[in-house]
């Protein structure tokens, strides 16, 4: 729930590093929770055009 409001209420871009930072969370546990909201069409991610090691996530549009 926290993952999701704050990619809701907080203007992104947001990272999984930056969440994981931020929610003081692993990165796991965020993926983890990323792929479930991915799948239920909440939330989405994509690839950071410049560092292709980094995800973005945010609301899905």
């Amino acid at each position: 729930m926290a993952l999701l409001l704050l990619i809701d209420l907080d203007d992104g871009p947001h990272t999984i590093r930056g969440v994981v930072k931020t929610l003081k969370g692993t990165k796991p546990v965020i993926t983890r929770a990323l792929n479930r909201l991915s799948e239920l069409r909440l939330a989405q991610r994509a690839p950071d055009p410049v560092d292709k090691r980094d995800v973005f996530c945010g609301r899905y549009s």
